[in-house]
């Protein structure tokens, strides 16, 4: 990984595409970005006056900036998103239009043909390739902001912990988790236990999806339901940042029982190891690296298995002191903001969610 962020390619774009449902916007798609990313799409959208051209009509400086803001320059959003570019493609336009914003999506490559890390991998290097051409763009350097929902969550996170150390690349402003995937290490937490059998993000699903993604045998299921995946030694290690007791009591009342780990069974923790890289649960990264990341904005919904690795990564973020914002949707599960352009089938939490993005954006 040190080698890529060392040495990224510059991208090599052969495609492009224009298309916008919105009059005021102009959607860039651009395929094909080089060697280290075949088949991988990058997406740009901007608010515009002619469709094809680039061109930032808002004056959005961040509030005490060391520097005299251009009025030429526009926040970015960075939205390595789960899902596809359909699925998000409302969702980008949405946040473009309504925080006047510069929105990059990243089409990484997904399954079933690319495991771990590889979507990671994408995203880090489309970010870090973006960082280098934010004047190409239009963008404020002192406002570019990395956000993801899902799998997408935890990759934004991961990106955002990789790039702590880049004194060369513009500082990444802040990031948005929205229902983020941030550990695998633990699917019997509370949240787990209470939404095993609500959708979108059920416990088959998840043990469909987990084993796929991270390239491991779905056999290990009973396993790791019951703990026995990892050694004592492991869950020992890190109990400080996992352990229930870090999660509010009002949200293990709704059917919550703790499981003690049984004994390791020594085949499956050789092929579910994987799980212990930071890169799959980043919630499980050093302090001295969660402590440097910048301001943050998680949100979490009650319906859905991953909310409690929201309010542990939260945790780990205010006590390390970085800058915080919350919201909890009582009435939201996993994936509901994808059905904010879906007519009949919309859920008002949607809406909200993504006001609460578009207001922390814009307070930046």
């Amino acid at each position: 990984m040190e080698e890529i962020c060392g040495s990224e390619p510059c991208p090599k774009w052969f495609t492009l595409r224009t298309a916008s449902s919105q009059p005021a916007l102009s959607w860039k798609q651009h395929v094909g970005p080089g060697p280290d990313l075949p088949g991988s799409r990058l997406c740009v959208l901007t608010r515009g006056h002619s469709v094809g051209h680039l061109q930032p009509v808002f004056h959005c400086a961040h509030p005490g900036s060391s520097w005299p803001p251009r009025e030429t320059e526009s926040p970015s959003l960075h939205l390595p998103a789960a899902g596809d570019m359909e699925t998000h493609h409302g969702i980008c336009s949405r946040l473009c239009k309504e925080s006047d914003s510069v929105v990059l999506a990243v089409g990484y490559r997904q399954l079933p043909k690319h495991k771990f890390p590889v979507p990671i991998r994408d995203c880090l290097v489309a970010t870090i390739h973006f960082l280098k051409s934010l004047d190409a763009y239009g963008v404020d350097p002192a406002r570019v902001v990395v956000c993801g929902d899902s799998l997408g969550g935890g990759i934004a996170t991961v990106v955002c912990q990789k790039l702590v150390d880049r004194p060369d690349l513009p500082q990444i402003r802040a990031q948005i988790l929205i229902y983020a995937s941030l550990q695998a290490l633990d699917l019997q937490t509370p949240s787990f236990q209470q939404s095993r059998n609500i959708p979108l993000l059920n416990w088959s699903f998840a043990c469909c999806c987990f084993p796929r993604y991270l390239d491991f045998s779905s056999s290990w299921q009973e396993v790791i339901m019951k703990g026995a995946h990892l050694p004592a030694k492991v869950w020992e290690k890190y109990r400080k940042w996992l352990g229930p007791e870090n999660i509010p009591e009002r949200f293990k009342k709704r059917g919550y029982r703790p499981i003690p780990p049984e004994p390791v069974n020594e085949a499956a923790y050789l092929e579910v190891s994987v799980v212990l890289d930071v890169m799959c649960s980043p919630l499980i990264a050093e302090d001295d690296v969660v402590s440097q990341l910048p301001e943050t904005c998680i949100v979490s919904c009650e319906y859905d298995a991953l909310r409690d690795d929201s309010l542990l990564y939260k945790k780990r973020l205010e006590d390390l002191g970085v800058p915080m914002t919350w919201r909890h949707m009582k009435d939201g599960f996993h994936g509901v903001l994808t059905t904010i352009d879906m007519s009949f089938f919309h859920f008002p939490c949607s809406t909200r969610i993504l006001n609460v993005l578009v207001h922390f954006i814009k307070g930046l």
